[in-house]
């Protein structure tokens, strides 16, 4: 739901205008689904941006070199980029928009936005004067997809390959039941195809929705040493992959757990039928959170945590 764009260093110059200006401060970032990828390297596009923003002063005048650097000031220090330095080193091959494409093919993005019309490639869009038309760009924030593993991860693996952090919130796991932990390793293998700063998994005590873990279950399930716990889930995460997994509850006045999130520093997603497999047919909401959403759960799953923790186990 988050979809990752390769954005010609030379385009930001020309979205001069108002209308232009408008428009493109809120198409990336923090609670859209999309997110400019910073090719080749953060650190180089940038530069490249500011090449090109030199290059254009001699034509930029007024309010239209005001809103040029406000838009250059936004998209290279105030949202959050995709850099795919990791993945993908600096490719000279003649220009930014070859460069670019190179590295489409091996690890697509969602499109390529450039001003050139001198190359017809299925993924350049066109994005001098008008927003790109189509399906490539005119992405949903919302929509249903079946309660099982494939689905879920087809509808969030652009966002889970471009982010570097991942945490996932649901107050019902049990690693025990495949129905929870099939689902868990589908977003973490996803995950760790882009390369990844860790994981973080959040649930609390409760780990059946319909009756409250026994004592005798509870202390079978939960009061393990940390390098006996869950043993049979912690043998399949990906390789290489750091993960924390917190036990919480909520405190008194304090946030509820109750909802379930995939969230990264690119945004979240809110799924409220939960991130288990359901029954055949079953589908759940996905819905892309606003900046604001996204800023108030990041808070709470982050680091301190918004709720008592009650163990932690990393691996």
């Amino acid at each position: 739901m988050i979809h990752e764009f390769a954005v010609d260093p030379a385009l930001l110059p020309k979205w001069r205008g108002r209308s232009s200006f408008d428009y493109w401060r809120s198409a990336f970032g923090l609670g859209q689904p999309r997110v400019v990828s910073a090719h080749p390297t953060a650190k180089a596009w940038r530069k490249l941006v500011r090449k090109a923003l030199s290059d254009a002063a001699p034509t930029l005048e007024g309010l239209d070199q005001a809103r040029v650097e406000g838009l250059v000031k936004l998209l290279t220090e105030e949202q959050p980029l995709v850099d795919r330095a990791d993945q993908n080193r600096i490719i000279e091959l003649g220009g930014w928009l070859e460069s670019a494409l190179a590295a489409h093919r091996p690890q697509p993005f969602q499109g390529v936005l450039t001003h050139r019309e001198d190359r017809a490639e299925a993924a350049i869009l066109q994005a001098t004067d008008h927003p790109p038309e189509g399906p490539a760009w005119q992405l949903p924030s919302t929509g249903p997809v079946a309660r099982n593993a494939a689905d879920l991860v087809a509808r969030l693996s652009p966002m889970l390959r471009a982010a570097r952090q991942l945490v996932i919130v649901d107050p019902y796991i049990d690693y025990h039941n495949r129905r929870f932990s099939q689902p868990l390793l589908a977003l973490m293998d996803a995950h760790a195809v882009g390369g990844s700063d860790g994981v973080r998994i959040v649930h609390g005590e409760i780990s059946n929705r319909e009756k409250p873990l026994t004592a005798e279950v509870h202390e079978a399930r939960f009061q393990r040493p940390a390098n006996q716990w869950v043993p049979s889930f912690r043998d399949e995460l990906p390789a290489g992959l750091g993960v924390q997994v917190a036990v919480v509850e909520q405190q008194s006045g304090g946030e509820r757990l109750h909802e379930r999130f995939v969230l990264t520093e690119l945004g979240g997603v809110g799924i409220p039928g939960g991130i288990d497999n359901g029954d055949p047919g079953e589908t759940t909401p996905t819905n892309l959170l606003s900046e604001a959403d996204w800023a108030h759960q990041w808070r709470c799953y982050g680091d301190p945590l918004a709720f008592r923790v009650l163990r932690r186990w990393t691996r």
